[in-house]
């Protein structure tokens, strides 16, 4: 068959960054005349748009999940909500399986790991049985993002900020910082990532300098950040695409498997500030942020760091990787 076939998960308390990354390595596959179909299990009422080779898919389902190994050779596995047993599962259906974790979450019965994070190295990887691929060389990221690599302008003035804390903001704070945020007169821009979220937040706040945005795709939020001066991310994927592009930004972790990825780019100088998002005095930690931020100068010497700590490619390594397989 000499067939792939992805799977992730996505919605209401997962957000979009497995879908995010899976989808980009599908893309590429599909570029380079590899078959490969991206089989999303979505929570919640699906708010994206999908591709060509993409369908909405209850994977986890043992009878489905036999169909698909009935087609395909090789599997990629992207999600939180599996466990051993699964993986055990596939190991029997397909030829080649693989598996991207972000830390060490359970021992794998896999033939491959790849942890597309800059921070992998550091993990203790001696229980998996499979082979590691990971470290920054291996950072996934969207063809846009990678298009815009070095194009980002720090300008003199900081005007617009825009937040960006995940596809389901599951701690709710995005409501907590815009109250503080609208009061600096500064343009605020929210990814609010769904209909439903971004209508509660426009029925909560009514400012002339506010914009709530539900979901953009990889061109739409390219374009977005290239309007913004500075950037209030979670610590997910989209932290990898903003040192990419080299955004000013400030990082708030939202849950533990967070916390290496924001101490790696905090380490290596990329961002402005790396907030808790518990820290009882988070509001006022961020508006002593953006008070420094407001000087170009230091805007940009943190900025230019994060486009050196990524070379973009590592979605053509596992690209690779998975045909290497076939």
């Amino acid at each position: 068959m000499n067939t792939i076939a992805i799977v992730c998960d996505a919605g209401e308390a997962i957000g979009f960054g497995h879908w995010s990354r899976c989808q980009a390595i599908a893309d590429e596959l599909n570029r380079e005349q590899h078959e490969c179909t991206l089989f999303l299990r979505y929570v919640g009422e699906c708010s994206i748009t999908l591709s060509a080779s993409s369908t909405l898919y209850d994977w986890g389902e043992p009878e489905l999940l036999q169909k698909i190994a009935d087609n395909f050779d090789t599997i990629l596995i992207d999600s939180y909500r599996t466990d051993a047993l699964f993986y055990a599962r596939c190991a029997e259906l397909f030829h080649h399986t693989f598996v991207l974790d972000d830390f060490n979450r359970i021992t794998y019965p896999v033939d491959h790991l790849i942890n597309p994070n800059p921070y992998g190295p550091s993990l203790d990887y001696s229980n998996q049985t499979g082979t590691i691929h990971t470290g920054a060389q291996w950072v996934i990221l969207r063809p846009p993002v990678l298009q815009a690599h070095h194009t980002f302008t720090i300008r003199p003035t900081l005007s617009h900020i825009t937040i960006s804390l995940g596809g389901s903001d599951y701690r709710h704070l995005v409501p907590k910082l815009l109250a503080p945020l609208l009061q600096t007169g500064l343009t605020i821009s929210v990814m609010a990532a769904t209909t439903a979220y971004s209508q509660e937040l426009i029925s909560r706040f009514d400012s002339p300098n506010l914009k709530i945005y539900d979901f953009l795709d990889a061109h739409q939020t390219v374009a977005l950040i290239h309007t913004s001066d500075l950037f209030i991310s979670g610590g997910g994927q989209t932290l990898h695409e903003l040192a990419c592009i080299g955004v000013p930004t400030l990082a708030i972790t939202i849950d533990d498997d967070q916390i290496p990825n924001i101490h790696y780019y905090q380490q290596n100088g990329f961002l402005i500030e790396s907030l808790q998002w518990d820290d009882i005095t988070l509001t006022e930690k961020m508006l002593a942020s953006i008070e420094r931020s407001t000087h170009q100068h230091y805007r940009r010497q943190h900025a230019v760091i994060g486009t050196d700590l990524i070379d973009g490619l590592g979605c053509k390594r596992i690209a690779n990787l998975l045909k290497g397989s076939l």
